[in-house]
């Protein structure tokens, strides 16, 4: 469902690149759980798996 919201990938690849360049591990969700450790990676697995 969500790739289905999305309207611009490249402009969504190139905000989630910068994003991932970011120093943090902690990634607060304003839905579900938070990642308090291994944020960043759990982050790079799903934009990879929605820019499939």
């Amino acid at each position: 469902m969500f790739r289905a919201m999305i309207r611009d990938r490249a402009a969504l690849h190139r905000a989630m690149q910068e994003i991932l360049t970011w120093d943090f591990d902690r990634v607060i969700v304003g839905h579900g759980e938070a990642f308090e450790t291994g944020g960043k990676q759990r982050l790079a697995e799903i934009v990879s798996s929605v820019e499939r």
